[in-house]
């Protein structure tokens, strides 16, 4: 029997091996100079494909967390 990777959201939806290897990659702790540089272009090229020169919020939480703080922002 062959076995297929699939990812299960919502799916299950086939994988290409590109993305396998890239989910199989190390991790980069959030505390580091690595991530925050990664961080920075990742905004910096938020800004260009969202089409905008005002700063770019990242909500690390699902849209109804966004309209629980929806007064902090």
């Amino acid at each position: 029997m062959i076995r297929k990777t699939r990812l299960f959201t919502p799916g299950p939806t086939p994988l290409l091996p590109a993305a396998q290897f890239a989910m199989a990659a190390a991790d980069i702790h959030h505390r580091t100079p690595e991530f925050r540089a990664l961080f920075q272009k990742v905004l910096a090229q938020l800004k260009v494909f969202v089409g905008t020169e005002n700063d770019v919020l990242l909500l690390s939480c699902s849209a109804p967390g966004r309209w629980r703080h929806r007064s902090r922002i």
